[in-house]
């Protein structure tokens, strides 16, 4: 059997928060499966991480379409066998430059207008992927890129779980408003630095708690997931904020990300050497193999078998 295989990418997930108490069913989903604790991208910012994760080379978003042409893309290594599609909403992919990334799936499903983000992203992300998901009358592969994590922290967001703010500028979009650029300052005080490291971890514990039935929906013997961030977030460490290009910005924070997968054939393993996410294609290819021999039958032992017991 060819199994299906659902790569969800969490968007500004730190490696360090995929913990029994923060993110119970993500933790749970890498303790039945791989775990794989040196997992990093090549640089802290959305369309070059998943460029070097799709096309499987570090430098794919900076050599762009045109340097990238005749490469062996994950998409394109499993187009023989999967439907595949790709169901994001985070507007710096849906940008002209950045789309050329999916030009491999069979369908590719965008919402970029900013109004999007929040809780109702991850909602309207899965109305299309799971229909879509439903119609494939053979294998498929898709690519599912969340945002819940991700800055900029609104208060609605959390519904019940918000806590209140030391002062409101620090609940719309401060990477984008207060952080110094040049040099990762973000000019809070200790108390206002604790409270923005509490909204980060709640939010990762309401989008572990949304994605739970997803999980467990998924993990359906015939499915191989994979759940991926494309980068951290500095939260105050040395005194820096956030995540992007700039070079205060390869941080161990931002830098390390997570790469959890489970699925029939995938016995529990924690794999602790270091690698760029540019190996994906190579993870998730060896990860479905794995998993189609683990359901084929071998019929030779079930012939030795009906033998035995005299019925041929």
């Amino acid at each position: 059997m060819t199994p299906n295989l659902l790569i969800l990418c969490l968007d500004c997930l730190r490696r360090d928060h995929v913990t029994s108490e923060i993110m119970p069913a993500l933790s749970s989903l890498g303790r039945a499966g791989l775990t794989h604790t040196g997992w990093q991208t090549p640089v802290p910012w959305t369309p070059c991480s998943v460029a070097s994760m799709l096309i499987g080379r570090p430098d794919a978003f900076r050599a762009g379409p045109e340097g990238c042409l005749g490469e062996a893309s994950l998409v394109g290594r499993l187009r023989r066998t999967h439907r595949c599609g790709a169901f994001l909403c985070q507007a710096t992919l849906a940008t002209e430059d950045a789309l050329w990334v999916f030009r491999d799936f069979d369908d590719l499903w965008t919402c970029s207008d900013g109004s999007w983000w929040g809780p109702v992203e991850m909602t309207q992300v899965l109305k299309q992927f799971l229909p879509w998901r439903d119609q494939q009358e053979g294998p498929w592969a898709a690519y599912v890129h969340l945002f819940e994590v991700h800055e900029p922290f609104w208060p609605e967001w959390l519904g019940a779980c918000e806590e209140p703010a030391p002062r409101p500028d620090l609940t719309d979009g401060i990477f984008t408003t207060l952080l110094n650029k040049e040099t990762g300052a973000l000019g809070v005080s200790a108390k206002e630095a604790d409270y923005l490291r509490r909204r980060y971890r709640a939010y990762c514990t309401n989008t572990d708690a949304r994605l739970s039935d997803l999980l467990e929906d998924m993990l359906d013997g015939q499915t191989v997931v994979i759940v991926t961030s494309d980068h951290g977030v500095i939260l105050g460490e040395d005194g820096l904020w956030g995540w992007g290009v700039r070079p205060w910005c390869h941080h161990p924070a931002a830098l390390d990300t997570i790469l959890l997968a489970a699925g029939p054939g995938i016995e529990p393993e924690t794999l602790e050497v270091g690698a760029c996410n540019s190996y994906l294609p190579d993870v998730a290819v060896e990860l479905l193999k794995r998993s189609a021999t683990s359901n084929a039958v071998d019929l030779s032992a079930v012939e030795r078998r009906l033998r035995d017991l005299g019925y041929i």
